[in-house]
């Protein structure tokens, strides 16, 4: 299964504290609602057992962005649609590319 997500990749950094509790950025958040949106309207398997996962990060400028913290929202975001836990991933490909049209995300998701 392979689908393609459109808008500026966010990568999800480390759970911040504060003096009220937890935060995390808004940006972030949605994010990973537009992921789980497409991820649902492209009909994605639930899989059960072990995956194998391919990102490629359409980015539209050089801003430095870790590829582990970019990988990590999307399969956070990905959990209890296309797997119950990202810790079912045990193959993971990240590539990241610059684009001036559409940036996005390519994910494709395969069995193990």
């Amino acid at each position: 299964m392979k689908f393609f997500v459109p808008g500026d990749p966010v990568p999800k950094q480390s759970f911040r504290y504060s003096r009220t509790g937890g935060y995390t950025d808004p940006r972030i958040t949605a994010w990973q609602s537009t992921i789980g949106y497409f991820a649902e309207q492209n009909g994605v398997e639930f899989h059960k057992g072990h995956v194998k996962v391919t990102l490629l990060f359409l980015l539209k400028d050089r801003r430095r962005r870790d590829s582990d913290n970019l990988s990590k929202a999307v399969l956070d975001s990905l959990n209890g649609i296309a797997w119950q836990d990202d810790t079912q991933v045990v193959d993971l490909h990240i590539v990241k590319s610059l684009t001036r049209e559409s940036p996005g995300v390519w994910i494709e998701i395969d069995n193990a």
